[in-house]
């Protein structure tokens, strides 16, 4: 190679022109700005991370006051603040979070710094942290009471509970109508409790959060019915304790859930049953059924008995067409009564049974009269039951309020203290009526009332001239409107049918007849008239009826023998057909001396025993052919003619008797003041007939 050759190379090689090379000040400048920049880099990441002091106050969320005893946490760090709420933790760095706890209430926290989001919030960030290394980072925090919704449930339903009680050691609250309540300040590990009435107790732990969910668990009880004569299940029972209610399968089982109140069991028919609540989960119940049911039958052929009261002194029924009847809450341990008119009463117990089917044996009152002043231990009664041995005689019509209001037993009325007599004994006729198998009726006189008018003169019958009414022998009477006057002969008659008698007997149930009764008699009712005078009538013998028939007894009452022919009240409030829909008996007096000359167009009636009665008793079946449930029982003459001095034999006598029975009536009561009787008037008793 020659040296020419060689040379080319670095000619190719341009020297460094003037305007390309770097000065070196430059170079020194720019490795001073870099060590300028890195130093101040370095001291703002020193400045930026340093820790700072941090203080503040924590608060309460709801009350704004200061919280002391607070604890607060910045990283390893904590402090606990002081009286007024304050705290100071001398080291935080901005990525550091400052948090406060205290007991009951949910913790709270807040960053120490706020992190820049972009570059251009380096320079606020980095600023902020030059003023809080000089001067500290305030930071203040609230914390809330750590409040917990909770619900209380029923466990089976999941139906929310109102009313629940809800409680820790230092709280009590109660769920709301939705099932709601609210508990404060909880911490961690707090024991729960719950409690409801017919319902477990629940207990829990609160684990934190703020909602709570607390379910109870319903006592149960299991419920079975059975039919106490039967054993066999009944169902359709409604079984109910307070507001919580079930009703029975076809087993009669049914459980009660979360109940609180004795177990009522009911069921139509059937006696209602109260079992107590207890701490038990199965109970059994016998429901004892009280509807009675049966038929009514003649005893002699078998036919149904229609119309028989049938009854137990606190439910009663009337048997229909076919005898039947049914009563609905009869009570244990009743004894039923059935009394029909023509038959004999019975009296069934009742025992573990629904079905009761009653035979009558036929009765037809064959009665005569024991007045009040031989009813006891004296010739003519005794004489009496002689005849009652001998004869047909089957019933006693017996004087127990006399016509002068006297009583022949000890009465425990008040009023009628002063009206007992010691020579006269119901309880001793009734002794010796019963050995003998007697029918007793008993007569009481209701308005014509001496003794009562005597201790209550504002109920007796007044004149207006201011004086009492008197009647034909000087006896006064008491006022028929008067409900007290309804009130105290009823209360006498409760205490008789307890006593014994088969029937009560009304005698003077009706107003004054004799002397200037329309004209001058004053009443408590100023409206004296023929309508207000049979309503007081009627009025007294419905509420008669209907106190005294559940007692078992038959009722009748005593008219003039004429009343079945007159066209109005007789001034005396009688009417007998609307009277008779509150009897079982009525008993026209239809004496042949009581009716006066050509009645029935009979010159002398008492001439005439059978004309007279047969006519009168006819004008009684018309006005009663539309009142079933009453049957006629008259009282026939066996006493000597007064009116026109007939002299009365046996024939007189008993032609009255086949009058009656022509009409188709059966049974008779015969009537003589004296209890004299002529035996020859009556036949031998059918029992001991061959």
């Amino acid at each position: 190679m020659t040296e020419s050759e060689m040379a080319t190379p670095e000619q190719t090689t341009p020297a460094p022109g003037p305007g390309r090379r770097v000065p070196r000040w430059l170079i020194l400048a720019l490795v001073a700005i870099l060590v300028i920049a890195g130093a101040i880099g370095g001291g703002a990441y020193w400045v930026y991370t340093q820790p700072k002091l941090t203080a503040g106050t924590v608060r309460d969320a709801e009350t704004d006051q200061p919280m002391p005893g607070a604890a607060v946490h910045i990283g390893a760090q904590q402090a606990t603040t002081d009286a007024a709420g304050r705290y100071q933790i001398n080291g935080s760095r901005p990525a550091d979070v400052v948090e406060a706890e205290y007991a009951g209430y949910f913790p709270a926290e807040a960053p120490a710094a706020t992190a820049p989001a972009d570059a251009g919030q380096w320079l606020d960030a980095l600023l902020a942290e030059v003023q809080a290394l000089q001067n500290g980072r305030a930071i203040d925090l609230t914390l809330r009471p750590a409040q917990v919704q909770g619900t209380a449930r029923d466990a089976r339903t999941q139906e929310p509970l109102a009313g629940v009680r809800v409680w820790t050691d230092d709280a009590e609250v109660k769920s709301d109508a939705a099932g709601a309540f609210t508990l404060l300040r909880l911490v961690k590990g707090t024991a729960i409790q719950a409690r409801q009435p017919g319902y477990a107790d629940a207990q829990l732990t609160y684990e934190g959060g703020e909602t709570l969910d607390i379910a109870l668990t319903p006592n149960a009880v299991a419920v079975t019915v059975r039919d106490a004569y039967t054993g066999q299940p009944v169902p359709g029972v409604a079984v109910s304790a307070g507001e919580v209610q079930d009703q029975t399968d076809a087993a009669g089982q049914c459980t009660l859930y979360a109940i609180t109140a004795d177990i009522q069991v009911q069921l139509k028919g059937y006696d209602a049953v109260t079992v107590p609540l207890t701490a038990q989960t199965a109970i059994a119940v016998e429901l004892r059924p009280n509807v009675v049911a049966g038929v009514v039958r003649a005893a002699k052929d078998g036919q149904p008995v229609a119309g028989a009261w049938v009854g137990t002194g606190t439910v009663e029924a009337t048997t229909t067409d076919d005898g039947s009847y049914r009563l609905e809450g009869v009570p244990p341990d009743a004894t039923l009564m059935v009394r029909a008119k023509g038959y004999d009463g019975a009296n069934v117990p009742i025992t573990r049974t629904s079905v009761v089917n009653v035979d009558l044996d036929p009765f037809v009152v064959r009665g005569v009269y024991l007045p009040f002043g031989f009813a006891g231990r004296n010739t003519r009664t005794l004489a009496l039951w002689d005849l009652v041995e001998t004869t047909e005689i089957n019933a006693i019509v017996v004087d127990v309020k006399s016509d002068n209001g006297q009583l022949n037993y000890r009465s425990d009325v008040p009023l009628a203290i002063s009206a007992t007599v010691t020579y006269s004994s119901l309880d001793y006729v009734i002794t010796e009526a019963k050995k003998r198998d007697l029918y007793v009726i008993a007569r009481v006189v209701v308005f014509k009332d001496n003794l009562l008018a005597k201790q209550k003169p504002e109920w007796r019958v007044m004149l207006k001239s201011g004086q009492p009414y008197l009647d034909y022998i000087d006896s006064m009477w008491v006022d028929p409107f008067r409900p007290e006057v309804w009130d105290y002969n009823i209360a006498l008659c409760k205490e008789i049918v307890a006593m014994g008698v088969d029937e009560i007997q009304f005698d003077y149930v009706r107003f004054p007849s004799d002397g200037p009764v329309l004209s001058q008699c004053v009443y408590s009712n100023p409206e004296n008239s023929e309508a207000t005078r049979s309503q007081a009538v009627n009025g007294f013998l419905e509420r008669a009826y209907a106190e005294l028939k559940p007692l078992g007894v038959y009722i009748s009452a005593d008219v003039f023998g004429l009343t079945g022919y007159a066209t109005n009240d007789m001034g005396i409030g009688q009417h007998v057909d609307e009277m008779s829909k509150h009897l079982d008996y009525l008993c026209p007096m239809v004496y042949p001396s009581t009716f006066a000359a050509h009645t029935g167009d009979i010159a002398v009636p008492p001439a005439q025993p059978y004309g007279i009665v047969h006519w009168s008793l006819g004008y009684f079946q018309k006005k009663l052919k539309d009142v079933p449930n009453v049957t006629l029982l008259p009282w026939l003459q066996a006493f000597q003619d007064y009116a026109f001095k007939v002299e009365y034999t046996v024939e007189e006598m008993r032609a009255q008797r086949r009058a009656s029975e022509d009409r188709g009536i059966r049974g008779w009561l015969y009537w003589n003041a004296a209890c004299k009787y002529l035996p020859e008037l009556f036949g031998p008793d059918p029992a001991k007939s061959p």
